[in-house]
């Protein structure tokens, strides 16, 4: 079973795991990660199975002066490898 949820600053070391894990980043900015956590316009969303990351996607919700409502823009979006192509799971 998939549980989604926002990462706040407390998952700052779950949200390290996963940029350089499943992201494959080679570094890792401590601070920057808080600071994009602490700032409302930014998201961070873990999909954890069994407390694992099984996925996660970022993206930034932006104001566009014609739209009275902000827009998402999907920045980045990755599946573990061994929860890819699981017709069996489910988010509740």
């Amino acid at each position: 079973m998939l549980t989604i949820v926002r990462a706040k600053t407390a998952d700052v070391e779950t949200a390290r795991e996963t940029m350089l894990e499943m992201h494959e980043r080679k570094a890792f900015d401590h601070d920057a990660m808080v600071n994009f956590l602490c700032d409302p316009a930014n998201y961070l969303f873990l999909a954890l199975e069994d407390k694992r990351v099984a996925g996660s996607l970022f993206g930034y919700s932006l104001v566009h002066p014609p739209m009275r409502e902000p827009q998402f823009l999907l920045y980045d979006i990755d599946v573990r490898a061994q929860s890819r192509r699981r017709p069996s799971a489910k988010l509740w």
